[in-house]
């Protein structure tokens, strides 16, 4: 691949990733740290899911942003940000990094591969 290619695929909703947890835990177990990784995005999209229903019911007719940060057992940070009806989700599997660094590191994600559109600016 080149350095250039565009990386703006990622951008895409989570409805393209056909993963289930029985897939993600009945892999080989020398993928566990990045298996620890899936669950926690699986289960970080339900709590997404549920904060959506629940902002839904409150205010009907008003997007809310909403940004969620977990830490995954195998200490990768796991971030959903919903802004303006789209949503992103990273992984950061660097264990010793802050919770501003995840922060940090989303935002320049956003800035470069999705045009700024979950940038909190």
């Amino acid at each position: 691949r080149s350095e250039s290619h565009n990386f703006s695929k990622v951008c895409y909703s989570w409805a393209s990733l056909a993963i289930s947890l029985d897939d993600i835990q009945n892999t080989l177990p020398k993928r566990r740290p990045i298996l620890e990784s899936l669950v926690a995005m699986c289960k970080l999209r339900e709590e997404v899911d549920l904060e959506k229903s629940i902002l839904k019911l409150d205010d009907e007719g008003h997007e809310k942003d909403l940004e969620i940060c977990i830490r995954a057992k195998n200490n990768a940070w796991v971030i959903a940000r919903v802004m303006r009806g789209k949503e992103l989700y990273m992984v950061l599997e660097k264990a010793n990094e802050t919770l501003l660094y995840a922060s940090e590191a989303m935002e320049k994600f956003s800035n470069r591969y999705c045009n700024g559109a979950f940038s909190l600016d």
